[in-house]
């Protein structure tokens, strides 16, 4: 299959802009941090990763795949610095409260299943619902089904 490399990198880097937008809309500096690792991940290693496109899908879902993982691996790296040794006393009661927020979390979980769990782990990363239809290839209006399901299940066990 001969694709021109560099129509691919652009629409990935479309892709890449579209999540730093939506997923950091509130920051502009998060916005560009976002940007500027994607572009750099997807030059590595001369468009490694690009340059895997074989043609199973469409150049608009392979990119959408690739920006969307690259993505959440800024996010991941984004929020998982978390630097114990800088913490006193009255900060380690900060991280106390969020890995009890964590464990809270992980327990509520245990009460959806699998799909629903997906969702709302999808939902939590930012992604819209139309973005979860696409990827579970699913209706939007499956997906907002669903997460009014999750909320009910998620409000019954706050009482």
């Amino acid at each position: 299959m001969n694709v021109d490399i560099w129509q691919i990198y652009k629409k990935a880097q479309e892709w890449g802009e579209h999540f730093c937008k939506s997923g950091f809309y509130y920051s502009d500096i998060k916005i560009d941090s976002c940007s500027n690792y994607i572009n750099e991940k997807l030059l590595e290693q001369d468009l490694k990763r690009l340059r895997a496109f074989r043609g199973e899908s469409s150049i608009s879902t392979f990119t959408y795949i690739v920006a969307k993982r690259l993505f959440l691996d800024f996010k991941k790296q984004l929020y998982s610095k978390i630097n114990f040794s800088s913490y006193d006393d009255s900060n380690l009661k900060v991280v106390d409260s969020l890995q009890d927020a964590k464990l809270e979390f992980e327990n509520l979980l245990k009460f959806l299943d699998k799909e629903q769990r997906l969702i709302l782990l999808y939902k939590r990363d930012g992604l819209t619902s139309k973005e979860i239809a696409k990827l579970l290839d699913k209706k939007p209006k499956e997906i907002d089904n669903i997460f009014a399901k999750i909320k009910n299940i998620l409000k019954s066990l706050e009482k």
